[in-house]
């Protein structure tokens, strides 16, 4: 089986009724499944996937239990937010050394809950190393949330939202540099991100949190 998959944006159908790379029906989804043994790519030796920019919907469990995935092309510029069950990357990448995630030109938004691992941290996907392209303006809720993978986040200059829990847990966060585009940090945002050392704050304009916000509670205490 290939191990490297590149999910195409369009196909077509041949004489034969077999499926091929085309341009007669956009792909616009991977399919949902009922369970952990039935999704797309479970269990797959799949070491790094292409997600075209057409994809509007990832499936529950579609890439569950891929534990040698190292790397994710990400393009979509429309996926709706996932729910948070979604279980779509569980356990993705923990058999080897870690998943670099890349955002691709022309995507502005993260969906909610795209690698939140449902339940527990045991479940997260083992990313490392997160590639923002320069167009992300908004990161949504419970995103990142349970990623304790990578230390640094390096986050682009159009970033003008964080939403809730988006890093919250991510107890390998060692330090994180907010742009000055950014306006808004949901609660709980940086919540227990325990090893965090540094903050590096240049936002202009961020308006102001409530009184709970809890942002950076617990965050450092791990740490120096």
């Amino acid at each position: 089986r290939d191990r490297d998959i590149v999910i195409p944006a369009t196909v077509s159908k041949s004489a034969n009724g077999s499926w091929m790379d085309g341009d007669d029906y956009t792909v616009t989804s991977i399919a949902e499944a009922t369970s952990s043994s039935s999704g797309v790519f479970y269990n797959s030796n799949i070491t790094s996937i292409e997600i075209p920019s057409t994809i509007e919907s990832i499936g529950n469990y579609a890439f569950y239990g891929c534990r040698n995935l190292t790397e994710i092309n990400y393009n979509a510029i429309s996926v709706a937010d996932l729910s948070s069950n979604n279980r779509v990357f569980s356990y993705a990448g923990q058999d080897g050394d870690g998943i670099t995630v890349n955002f691709g030109d022309g995507v502005e938004r993260i969906p909610a809950y795209l690698f939140y691992p449902y339940s527990s941290t045991s479940y997260s996907p083992n990313i490392t190393n997160v590639n923002f392209s320069s167009t992300i303006t908004s990161i949504g809720g419970y995103a990142f949330r349970n990623c304790s993978g990578f230390s640094n986040i390096n986050f682009p200059s159009s970033l003008d939202g964080i939403g809730s829990y988006a890093f919250g847990y991510c107890s390998g966060l060692a330090s994180i540099t907010l742009p000055t585009n950014l306006t808004s940090i949901g609660n709980y945002a940086f919540y227990d991100c325990s090893n965090l050392i540094e903050i590096n704050y240049n936002a202009l304009s961020l308006a102001d949190l409530s009184s709970n916000n809890r942002v950076f509670s617990y965050a450092g205490q791990d740490g120096d």
